[in-house]
């Protein structure tokens, strides 16, 4: 029979290898051959990618469980389920024992030391900090990364066991902790309130009437031949503004249906060039370091596009 280690390596090199032939915005990957280079990939490979590589850890999870749980037969089941909740739980308390102390060291450095000028940060945002510590794939490794037997020959003492808690720990952090969180950000109100959504908005509208009235400056400083570009510049500016406002049109006659057209053709724009870049990719003709850098550009285009509307981005 197959050695259940060597298989599950194997299934993730395999799922790494084809995670790492799609490039996103964070990561590149230079293949190592050119007919490797012109593989084929989409513009929403990331997503597929990183869909694929989450299915394949809860397919490793299934398969394993059985082979670990005979590896700890003199266990009964009530007794492991017992040591699952209670390690689980000691994981739990110590993230939120500590994320108290470390967050109010961290404000006492910054406001102390570096001088920035933030507030202390309330105990219920911390506790929910301390509530987000998931514990999924990298937990996971680790555990499966302890060696079978010793460098003496010996069985790895109680790696069975360790498995099986990591286990249980990725079950109470990603099913318990996940589900409550929601709720338990809504009965902390910790929830977007209006007031800073309106604090969000004064300060949109605050620098974009800034940077239209320092380009009237610079206009009236400039006696070249090129009054254009600030016609041009600031009509981007008045069309951003308009789109924050929503209603109405300013002096110069940018409706808020202007603006909206202008936010529409731009996101379009957006997605040709992200296929235009894939597919000079795909071809061959760009690498992937090249594409990266590209698609950042185009993905922070995309987040000011979206945040200028109110909407979260895709």
């Amino acid at each position: 029979m197959p050695d259940p280690l060597a298989q599950f390596l194997r299934r993730k090199y395999s799922a790494w290898s084809m995670a790492n032939r799609c490039p996103t915005p964070h990561r590149s990957a230079e293949p190592a051959t050119k007919s490797a280079q012109s593989k084929s990939i989409s513009p929403r490979c990331s997503s597929t990618c990183a869909a694929a590589s989450y299915a394949t850890t809860e397919l490793d999870i299934g398969v394993q469980l059985p082979v670990i749980l005979g590896g700890i037969g003199n266990y009964s089941l009530p007794a492991l389920l017992r040591l699952g909740a209670l390690f689980a739980l000691l994981v739990i308390a110590l993230r939120l024992i500590w994320i108290y102390p470390s967050a109010m060291i961290a404000w006492i450095i910054r406001t102390r030391i570096l001088h920035h000028r933030v507030t202390r940060p309330p105990l219920a945002a911390i506790f929910v900090a301390g509530w987000t510590g998931l514990r999924g794939v990298i937990a996971l490794a680790e555990a499966m990364s302890l060696p079978v037997v010793l460098a003496n020959g010996q069985p790895f003492p109680n790696r069975d066991l360790i498995i099986f808690l990591t286990y249980g720990v990725i079950l109470a952090t990603l099913v318990g902790q996940g589900l409550t969180l929601p709720p338990l950000i809504r009965l902390l109100g910790l929830e977007s309130s209006q007031h800073v959504d309106q604090e969000e908005f004064e300060a949109r509208r605050e620098i974009l009437e800034g940077a239209l009235d320092r380009l009237e400056d610079l206009r009236k400083k400039d006696s070249g031949p090129f009054a254009d570009v600030y016609d041009d510049v600031a009509q981007h500016y008045r069309t951003r503004l308009s789109t924050l406002r929503g209603e109405g049109s300013d002096e110069h006659g940018t409706t808020a249906e202007h603006a909206q057209l202008y936010d529409g053709i731009a996101r379009e724009l957006v997605q040709l060039e992200r296929r235009t870049a894939v597919d000079l990719r795909n071809q061959g003709r760009i690498s992937d370091e090249a594409l990266r850098r590209v698609l950042y550009e185009l993905d922070l285009d995309e987040t000011r596009i979206a945040a200028e509307e109110g909407r979260p981005t895709e």
